[in-house]
């Protein structure tokens, strides 16, 4: 009888380095809200803590929601178990996500709108990395004058190096920014077609040459704000667990 063939922590900590808090656009495991994996078997526990017992119940569950899903993508997961610990409404959250119940089924009382909560949150974080990704092109000489004429189609990846068709000349960068603001593009099905802007306005339009200062400043707004408080929800976590 051949052994049964079982996932290991760190396959499982790969698949949560994708599973982000809604709010901050950062990693669960990045921001170290995973406290305990436990594995047995083709079956897998994850508990979860937050900075404070306080967190939107709406954010907590989008994140215990999204790092079930991504475990039970797992090839060798048949199962998977979230708590939440420490949370004023941990238990309610816990049975729910378990339950496969909907937020609303839970928190009957709940005025938010799950699906517009992450659209909203997606779109800030859009902002944010397209600060990242500007900055990057910025750094290595493109002017605001050719980044905004910049389209889909001058953007290659490959092998970590982003090489973007600049007027008469190819500028190569990481490629870690681009493609992490590539991402929320896709999600958020902004036109990606070749001829489409590659950077756009909060409204998803083209980049006028003599708006580029404001748009910049609005992705600069969003990206410090989350830095700031992703620097903030570490400190209160280390308050709270000491470690």
């Amino acid at each position: 009888m051949s052994a049964e063939t079982r996932t290991s922590p760190d396959e499982v900590r790969t698949a949560l380095d994708d599973v982000y808090d809604p709010e901050l656009d950062r990693s669960v495991t990045e921001l170290e809200f995973v406290d305990d994996i436990e594995i047995t078997g083709r079956s897998v526990s994850v508990s979860l803590r937050l900075p404070t017992g306080l967190c939107s119940p709406s954010f907590a569950w989008m994140m215990a929601a999204d790092v079930r899903d991504a475990v039970l993508d797992l090839p060798d997961v048949d199962d998977v178990t979230v708590s939440l610990r420490d949370h004023v409404h941990d238990e309610e959250i816990t049975r729910g996500v378990n339950d496969g119940a909907s937020f609303q089924d839970v928190f009957e009382d709940a005025e938010a709108d799950l699906e517009e909560l992450r659209w909203t949150f997606d779109h800030k974080a859009r902002l944010g990395r397209q600060h990242d990704a500007m900055t990057v092109l910025l750094e290595e000489g493109v002017d605001p004058h050719e980044l905004v004429a910049i389209t889909h189609g001058d953007v290659r990846l490959n092998d970590g190096v982003a090489t973007v068709s600049v007027d008469d000349r190819s500028v190569s960068v990481p490629a870690e920014p681009i493609d992490s603001y590539l991402e929320k593009v896709d999600v958020l099905g902004i036109d990606a077609s070749p001829d489409a802007p590659f950077f756009v306005t909060p409204e998803e339009e083209a980049i006028p040459p003599t708006e580029f200062e404001s748009v910049r400043r609005l992705t600069r707004l969003s990206s410090v704000n989350m830095d700031g408080q992703a620097h903030e929800c570490s400190l209160l976590l280390e308050a709270r667990y000491g470690d």
